[in-house]
């Protein structure tokens, strides 16, 4: 299997096996199934259920109540919130809310409240957000987020302060900024694929004011016509972080993987930029003018355009990491960015503090080379890039 694909499977999988878990309460109403948070107190299909409708079904319910939905495409936008808590009963990417012809938003999902397991399509907003916007505290977990619109920002989902995990968010275009997602405040953003969205500056991400904190995450084949093909950092003085990911393959002007703006704060840590394509500077990273921001821990190779763009006025402190330098990528061509024993990133890198773990799960850090701690890099044994490698012994 495909490094690059291997988060998605993760995801798929999870899914149903909580599919599995919530239809045993479906099944079984035993005096301790309904002492749990996730009663299904409503249920929705095309006939049969409790409700016709996914929006009659949210309205059913009460607050704090799950609504399931059975599998089935919804011509419908829906607006969900009380704490409520909306599950796909279907297995991976069966059930469809699709706002197609409505000129809407397909879901707006309010504070505390829970969308899960959904594909979310057809959105288009004169605004922010197509797809899905979420809102301080809710929680935007295994769904496929594909063909929305956005007139300025957002493409695929617009959050603020929500927690975004385990969802692939393909194929969405804004006229302005975050093709895939625009991301404000203090938004948790882990474990997503972001792939094929397009946007003017952002064509995967844009990471706007606040401390929003993108980790585990694969980034890749998005395209800005100006900054930032893969991540722009699109706010003056904001403390947004991209921690173990791997940006691959996406292109701008500028900044093909990764841009910088000017007086930016932001930072990168542990990750893996390669393949990325800018027409006029910074293949790999863009780093802007006056920056402020930190580069730690990061590999940028391979990029078309310089692995790291020219400056102006100041740039990003970079420490511990490798630019310019072949850190032999088992198969890049295949989507294999885990680092060959040998590599000039293993065990060279720094205990950053942002890393307890790789983009994969491996524990940082691990003796790579099999020299013992403190003899390279900060003395930690932490990899430089997405991967840590974990030393496979042979015995007898």
């Amino acid at each position: 299997m495909n490094e690059t694909n291997e988060l998605v499977t993760h995801s798929s999988s999870k899914q149903i096996n909580r599919n599995w878990f919530l239809a045993g309460i479906f099944l079984m109403f035993t005096p301790s199934a309904f002492a749990m948070n996730y009663i299904p107190d409503v249920t929705v299909c095309l006939n049969g259920c409790d409700e016709t409708t996914i929006q009659a079904g949210i309205d059913a319910a009460t607050n704090g109540q799950a609504i399931l939905v059975m599998p089935g495409v919804y011509n419908e936008s829906i607006i969900l919130g009380d704490g409520k808590i909306l599950f796909s009963m279907g297995t991976t990417f069966t059930t469809t809310i699709d706002a197609a012809g409505l000129e809407s938003r397909t879901a707006t999902i309010q504070s505390g409240s829970t969308l899960d397991g959904f594909v979310i399509t057809g959105g288009s907003i004169i605004g922010d957000g197509g797809g899905v916007s979420a809102g301080i505290g809710s929680t935007i977990t295994n769904n496929r987020i594909t063909g929305n619109y956005a007139s300025v920002n957002g493409g695929g989902l617009s959050g603020v302060g929500s927690i975004v995990t385990q969802n692939v968010i393909s194929g969405n275009n804004a006229d302005g900024k975050g093709g895939g997602a625009v991301l404000f405040g203090s938004t948790i953003f882990s474990k997503n694929t972001v792939e094929n969205n397009t946007a003017y500056d952002g064509g995967g991400i844009l990471l706007r004011r606040g401390g929003a904190v993108v980790s585990k995450s694969i980034i890749k084949a998005n395209t800005a016509t100006r900054y930032g093909g893969g991540v722009y950092f699109g706010s003056r003085y904001s403390y947004n972080k991209v921690i173990n990911s791997l940006i691959i393959g996406n292109t701008a002007s500028s900044g093909g993987g990764v841009q910088f703006s000017g007086y930016s704060y932001a930072k990168i840590f542990h990750s893996t930029i390669s393949g990325n394509t800018a027409s006029y500077d910074g293949g790999g990273i863009g780093p802007g003018s006056y920056s402020m921001g930190i580069i730690s821990n990061v590999i940028s190779w391979g990029n078309n355009g310089d692995n790291l763009g020219s400056t102006r006025y100041g740039s990003p402190l970079i420490t511990y990491s490798l630019i310019d330098q072949d850190p032999l990528f088992k198969d890049a061509a295949n989507g294999d960015y885990r680092l060959e024993f040998g590599s000039a990133a293993i065990d060279t890198g720094s205990n950053s503090g942002e890393s307890g773990e790789d983009i994969n799960g491996t524990l940082r850090s691990q003796d790579g080379d099999g020299a013992g701690s403190g003899t390279t890099g900060d003395g930690s044994d932490y990899d430089i890039g997405a991967y840590e490698v974990v030393l496979e012994m042979c015995t007898s």
